[in-house]
Parts: C-alpha cells; structure tokens; sequence
C-alpha cells in the first residue's frame, strides 16, 4: 500500500487509514444518535430536559438528521475512496 494523500476538503491532507478511521467514528457517532432517537422518541419522558428537547423540536427530528446524515457521509466516503484508488494506481503507474 502506497503512503498515499488526498487532500479533504480542500483543506486537510489525509491518508487513507486516517480517513478511514474517522468516517468510522463519525458512523459509530450517527448510530449512537439514531439509538437515542429511537429510544427517547416519546414527549411522555421522566426527565425534564428531554422533554425541554423535544419541546424544542431537537429529539423529534434527529432519527431524520442522523438518516441523512448517514446517507451522506456513505456517499463522501464512496467518492474519496475512488480518490484514494485513482492516486495509488497513478503512483503505482508512474
């Protein structure tokens, strides 16, 4: 495997196993949250500031945000892979 960088984002340089491993904490991150959607998803809590954050609209819409949030960060991650692929052949080429 070549010591490959891509740049994301047009701001940070990044190995391949460095991007990896923060795409997987990110997802380890959304499903937490999708979790706690799922769990705290009823106005009828014993806590007070659930309710105060789903009164604020925060735990009603984060099942979604973390959706789609996931859905994006599969995406963002299928193209800078195909980056990473494309520099290691040319590497590997040149």
């Amino acid at each position: 495997m070549n010591d490959v960088k891509v740049k994301a984002y047009g701001l940070v340089s990044l190995r391949k196993k460095t991007y990896i491993t923060i795409q997987i904490i990110g997802a380890i991150l959304l499903v937490a949250g999708l979790i706690i959607s799922l769990v705290f998803n009823t106005n009828q809590s014993s806590s007070a500031y659930m309710n105060y954050l789903y009164a604020n609209g925060y735990m009603r819409y984060l099942f979604w945000i973390c959706i789609g949030t996931l859905v994006l960060e599969f995406f963002e991650t299928y193209f800078m892979l195909r980056k990473y692929k494309k520099l290691e052949s040319e590497t590997t080429n040149a």
